[in-house]
C-alpha cells in the first residue's frame, strides 16, 4: 500500500541519513589525525625513543640504546637525534604515521559512531559504560590493519637510515610477515585506552550541553560544542586515559624489541597477551626499577594531550560542516 512504501522510505531515509552522519565523523575525524600527526610528530619520535628503550635495542648509531638499563633525558634523546639526522630525523617515518593515522581514525570514528547509536537505541540514551564498549569493539575493528603500520614505525625510529618499503623487506625476509602484527593481541588488551577516553569526553562533553538553558535542541549545532571546550574536553580525557594504562602502553613498546632483540621468548596459550605484558613490565622493574615503567610518561602526555584536543577539536567542528554537506540541510552547520 501506499502506507507502507512511504513507511519503508522514511525508514531507508533514516537509516541513509544515519550513514551518512557516521561518514561525516569518520572523515572529519581522520582529517583531525592528519593535523595532529603534522604538529606533534616530532614529540612522537623522542617519546617512542625513550619508551622502546632496552638492553639490546641499537640506536641509529648502532650502538645499544640502554646498555646499562639507564635512561637518558627527553633534552639527550632530541639533541642525538638532531646530531645524527638533523631537523629532518624529527621527521623520519612521518608519512608512514600519516597514513597509518588517517586510516586508524576513519575506521574507528565510523565504527564508534555506528555502535554507540545502536547501543543508545537500546538502552534508551548515553550511558559510560555502552560508550566504553563502542570504544573497545571500534579499536578491535581497525587493528588487522593499523598494527602492521604500527611495528613499521617503530622499526624506522631505531632504525632511520632504511627507508619504509626496505624496513618492511627486511623485516619479512628475517622473521616473516606474522612479524608485522607483532603486539596485535596486546594492542587489543590496550583497546581500554581509547574507550576510557572517549567515554570520558562523551560523559564531559553531555554534562556541559545539559548547562544550556535549551538543551536538547532540533538542531545539530545545539549538541556540539566549541572548538575551544572540545580541545579542553580532548586533553583532560586523553590525559586520564593515558594516566591509567600507561604502563601498558611502555610494556608494549618493550615486548616489540625485546622479542626482535630474542631478550624474551613469547608466551603462547589464551592467555598469552596478557602474560607477555606483564612480563615485559617484570623485566622493566628489573632492569629499571619502578620508575622504568613511566619513562617517557610526561612526553605522551605533552603529545597525547595536544593530539587528542586538537582531534576533537577538528572532528567536533567539521563533522558539523560535513553532515550539513552530505545532508544538504543547513541544520547541522555552526550557527555564527
Amino acid at each position: 500500500s501506499l502506507t507502507d512504501v512511504s513507511l519503508r522510505r522514511a525508514a531507508l531515509g533514516r537509516v541513509t541519513a544515519a550513514a551518512m552522519e557516521d561518514l561525516a565523523d569518520a572523515v572529519a575525524s581522520s582529517v583531525g589525525g592528519v593535523l595532529t600527526v603534522a604538529v606533534t610528530y616530532p614529540i612522537e619520535i623522542v617519546k617512542n625513543k625513550i619508551a622502546s628503550e632496552s638492553s639490546g635495542v641499537e640506536t641509529a648509531e648502532g650502538r645499544p640504546a640502554s646498555a646499562s638499563g639507564g635512561s637518558a633525558s627527553t633534552a639527550a634523546v632530541a639533541r642525538s637525534i638532531m646530531a645524527s639526522r638533523g631537523p629532518l630525523g624529527f621527521y623520519d617515518g612521518v608519512t608512514v604515521s600519516a597514513v597509518e593515522n588517517a586510516f586508524e581514525k576513519f575506521m574507528y570514528f565510523y565504527v564508534y559512531s555506528a555502535i554507540r547509536r545502536w547501543l543508545q537505541a537500546l538502552r534508551g540514551g548515553q550511558s559510560f559504560a555502552a560508550d566504553m564498549l563502542a570504544g573497545c569493539l571500534s579499536e578491535l575493528a581497525h587493528l588487522p590493519m593499523s598494527v602492521p603500520f604500527e611495528t613499521l614505525l617503530i622499526r624506522i625510529v631505531n632504525n632511520p637510515h632504511l627507508a619504509a618499503v626496505a624496513t618492511v623487506w627486511e623485516l619479512v625476509q628475517e622473521k616473516g610477515v606474522m612479524e608485522l602484527y607483532a603486539g596485535t593481541m596486546a594492542s587489543a588488551v590496550l583497546s581500554i585506552k581509547p574507550a576510557i577516553q572517549l567515554a570520558t569526553f562523551e560523559a564531559m562533553k553531555l554534562s556541559l550541553l545539559r548547562r544550556r538553558p535549551s538543551f536538547p535542541q532540533p538542531h545539530a549545532a545545539a549538541t556540539a560544542l566549541s572548538m575551544g571546550q572540545a580541545f579542553v574536553l580532548g586533553a583532560i580525557a586523553r590525559a586520564t586515559a593515558t594516566v591509567i594504562v600507561f604502563p601498558y602502553i611502555r610494556a608494549k613498546f618493550m615486548l616489540k624489541n625485546l622479542r626482535q632483540d630474542g631478550a624474551m621468548t613469547a608466551s603462547q596459550g589464551p592467555l598469552a597477551p596478557l602474560i607477555n605484558l606483564h612480563r615485559a613490565m617484570a623485566f622493566v622493574l628489573r632492569k629499571q626499577g619502578l620508575g622504568g615503567l613511566y619513562r617517557g610518561l610526561w612526553e605522551e602526555l605533552a603529545r597525547a594531550t595536544m593530539s587528542a584536543a586538537l582531534l576533537m577539536a577538528v572532528r567536533e567542528r567539521l563533522t558539523l560542516w560535513l553532515k550539513g554537506i552530505f545532508l544538504g540541510s543547513r541544520r547541522c552547520l555552526p550557527r555564527p
